[in-house]
């Protein structure tokens, strides 16, 4: 009689199985028996639990998506008290900024997608695009705006450049002087960036 594995243990096992594998070998040892071998569970279930490699990959894309979970704190937030959009956005700034500081697998696939490209780069780039795209519509649908004010070129803007930092801080101290690695460091970064968006609402006005 055939081993039993319970469902919802062995999707996590095998979504897990990727990152561990990402971390200890690198993209090119990814594949459906060393994902089954680290998972200790049968490759078969790959095929059955997420329709093969690519499917695994979404769900594993979705486990580390920077922006899925801060999407729904950020809407929370703002249907309870719907603070003034700079603070919104510092939340929302200093919240990605941990997820990358707090997550190694993530900032891992971060620093690989700057060089290089293959399937779960593609597919996590994808759903970071959406998820970032859905922040944006619910921030439009949620605050006025001035019209001159181009928030996706300043989300842009300071998200790429805080993870930037963020993912070179595993590797460096110091960045034009600032302890990236260090809460002095970080809190240096988020008040530039909160008092350029107040700076960039008083101008718009």
């Amino acid at each position: 009689m055939g081993k039993t594995y319970n469902k919802d243990e062995t999707k996590k096992k095998l979504i897990s199985a990727v990152g561990e594998i990402l971390l200890e070998d690198g993209f090119s040892e990814l594949g459906i028996n060393s994902i089954a071998k680290k998972a200790g569970v049968n490759k078969v279930l790959i095929y059955r639990y997420f329709d093969g490699l690519e499917g695994l990959y979404q769900k594993f894309a979705e486990s580390i998506d920077p922006f899925n979970k801060i999407s729904s704190e950020l809407e929370n937030i703002i249907k309870k008290n719907k603070p003034a959009f700079p603070e919104m956005a510092m939340f929302a700034f200093s919240s990605i900024m941990a997820v990358v500081d707090n997550n190694e697998i993530l900032a891992e696939v971060m620093r690989w997608e700057i060089s290089s490209t293959n399937s779960i780069i593609r597919i996590f780039e994808e759903k970071r695009e959406e998820s970032g795209m859905n922040i944006m519509r619910m921030i439009v649908s949620h605050y006025e705006l001035p019209p001159s004010m181009d928030l996706a070129a300043i989300a842009s803007l300071f998200t790429a450049g805080l993870i930037y930092l963020s993912i070179r801080s595993n590797r460096i101290d110091m960045y034009n002087g600032i302890p990236i690695r260090e809460d002095e460091g970080k809190e240096r970064l988020l008040s530039v960036i909160k008092k350029s968006i107040e700076g960039m609402m008083i101008a718009s006005e």
